[in-house]
C-alpha cells in the first residue's frame, strides 16, 4: 500500500497529476474514490462502460469513508483501489489535529492498507501538514513542476530575442516522487504527462465546501445514459409505425387514409399526362418536326410515335397550339399545357 502527499504551488498541476493517476487506475479496472468532480465523458468518451468511480463529499467524515467499502478484496496489493483527497491542508494542520472528528479520520487512514486503498493527499506544501501526520503517513512525497515555467540559463534569453519574445517551453508536467518527507530523500519514480488531454476530465474551478449536500455515491458510466444513434433500417421504421399506431384510434386512422387517397387522386388528375381521345397521342410524346413562319404567324409539323401530323390534325382533336418560337410551342388540352420543342 502506498500513501502519497502530492505537493506544489498554485497552478503547478497537483490536481492534474491526481487525475492522471485516477485515469491510470480506472483503465486497469481498479476502484477509485475521490472528492474531485471527475467527468468520465471527458476522460474516456461516450462509450465507457466498466468504470468503478465513487464520488465522496468535499470534506468526508468517517461515515463517508466507511461507505466506500474496500478498494481491493484480494491480498494482491497491485490491485489496490485509489483514494484521492484534495485540499487536505485544512485537515492535517495543527489547528484541526485535536478535532475529535478528524481523529476518527486519522484512525481510518491508519488502517487503509487493510481495506485495500492507495491514498493521494493533495496539499500545497508539506509544511502545512502537522508533524505527527507527516511522520505517520508521508511515505512518498510528490513534487509537481511545469516545464513551461522553467528558464534555461544563457539559452532562454537568446531564444526570446530570436523569436521576438514568443518563445516558451512546452507545457509538460513533471511529478517527482521521493521516498520520505526529506528534500534529500531518494527519488523512486517520475510521472511525466501532458495536461491538455486531461483538462476536460475534471472541473478546474471546483470549490470545496464544508456543507456538501450529498453523501458518497457511484458515478454512472457514460455508456448507460448517453443517447445512442438509432440504426435507420426496416426494423426502425416498423418500430416507429407501431409506436404511432398504438397512440392513434382506429377511426382516426381510417379517416386519415381516406383523406390521403382523395388528395392523391386530386393531384393525379391535375398533373397526369393528357391523351388526345381521337388520335390516342400523349402530348408528352409530341415534338416539333418542322416549322414555317409567315410574318407573325408560325405553322408547325409535329412528329408523333405514329408519324408526322400537321397542326390542323391536333386542332381538330381539341388541342390548342400556341407558337412560342420556330423551335418551341405550347400545346393545351383540357386546361393542361405542355411545352414541346424540336
Amino acid at each position: 500500500m502506498a500513501v502519497y502527499f502530492v505537493t506544489g504551488k498554485l497552478g503547478s498541476g497537483k490536481t492534474l497529476s491526481a487525475v492522471y493517476k485516477i485515469k491510470e487506475y480506472l483503465m486497469q479496472g481498479r476502484k477509485v474514490a475521490t472528492n474531485l468532480n471527475i467527468s468520465l465523458t471527458g476522460m474516456f468518451g461516450y462509450h465507457a462502460k466498466n468504470i468503478n468511480l465513487v464520488r465522496i463529499p468535499d470534506k468526508p467524515n468517517l461515515m463517508d469513508l466507511d461507505a466506500i467499502g474496500k478498494g481491493n478484496l484480494s491480498y494482491d496489493e497491485s490491485l489496490n483501489g485509489l483514494l484521492v483527497l484534495d485540499e487536505c491542508g485544512t485537515w492535517f494542520n495543527s489547528r484541526s489535529w485535536a478535532d475529535k472528528s478528524r481523529q476518527e479520520l486519522i484512525n481510518w487512514f491508519a488502517h487503509a492498507r487493510k481495506l485495500g486503498w492507495d491514498i493521494l493527499f493533495l496539499v500545497q506544501s508539506l509544511h502545512v501538514v502537522d508533524k505527527q501526520s507527516r511522520l505517520m503517513f508521508a511515505e512518498h512525497v510528490v513534487y509537481c513542476r511545469r516545464t513551461d515555467r522553467l528558464r534555461v540559463p544563457y539559452i532562454h534569453w537568446v531564444l526570446q530575442l530570436v523569436t521576438l519574445g514568443r518563445f516558451q517551453m512546452p507545457k509538460i508536467h513533471l511529478a517527482i516522487v521521493k521516498y520520505g518527507d526529506s528534500p534529500t530523500a531518494l527519488v523512486t519514480d517520475r510521472w511525466v504527462y501532458q495536461g491538455s488531454p486531461l483538462y476536460a476530465a475534471y472541473d478546474t474551478k471546483q470549490q470545496f465546501s464544508d456543507f456538501y449536500s450529498h453523501g458518497a455515491f457511484c458515478v454512472l458510466p457514460p455508456h448507460y445514459y448517453v443517447l445512442k444513434r438509432a440504426q435507420i433500417n426496416v426494423g426502425f421504421f416498423m418500430r416507429l409505425t407501431k409506436i404511432y399506431f398504438k397512440r392513434a384510434k382506429r377511426l382516426s386512422l381510417v379517416l386519415a387514409g381516406i383523406l390521403l387517397c382523395l388528395i392523391g387522386q386530386f393531384f393525379y388528375q391535375k398533373y397526369a399526362p393528357v391523351m388526345s381521345k381521337e388520335t390516342g397521342i400523349l402530348l408528352t410524346n409530341i415534338t416539333i418536326d418542322s416549322a414555317i413562319t409567315h410574318g407573325n404567324q408560325t405553322h408547325y409539323q409535329f412528329k408523333t410515335p405514329s408519324g408526322v401530323v400537321s397542326e390542323q390534325v391536333l386542332i381538330q382533336d381539341g388541342i390548342t397550339v400556341t407558337p412560342v418560337s420556330a423551335c418551341q410551342a405550347r400545346l393545351t388540352l383540357r386546361g393542361v399545357s405542355y411545352d414541346i420543342a424540336c
